[in-house]
C-alpha cells in the first residue's frame, strides 16, 4: 500500500468539502489502484488528507492524470499556500 498525506490550512472549508466531493464523483472513477481516503478540516482550519493506493506506481500515475491536475488547480484555491505533501 502507498499513502499520500497532504497537510495544510483551509481558507474555505465548505468550498474544499465541495471540491473533495466533486473529486469522488468525477475523478475517482479513473484513479486506478485507488483504495480510499480520509480527509477533513479541524475547527482551527487545519486540513489533513490521507489518500491510499495499492502501490506507489498507482499513486504517482493518479497524480499525473490530466483530470487530477485540473481538479487540483481548482481545489487548491481553498487552501493556504503553506501545504506539505508526504508520500
Amino acid at each position: 500500500m502507498f499513502v499520500q498525506v497532504i497537510l495544510g490550512r483551509a481558507v474555505d472549508a465548505v468550498g474544499l468539502q465541495r471540491a473533495w466531493e466533486r473529486w469522488h464523483a468525477e475523478v475517482e472513477p479513473g484513479a486506478t489502484g485507488y483504495l480510499g481516503s480520509t480527509a477533513g478540516v479541524a475547527a482551527d482550519g487545519t486540513f489533513v488528507a490521507m489518500v491510499r493506493f495499492d502501490s506507489e506506481a498507482a499513486g504517482r500515475a493518479s497524480s499525473a492524470r490530466p483530470e487530477q491536475s485540473a481538479w487540483w488547480n481548482e481545489a487548491r484555491r481553498f487552501l493556504a499556500d503553506d501545504l506539505a505533501f508526504h508520500a
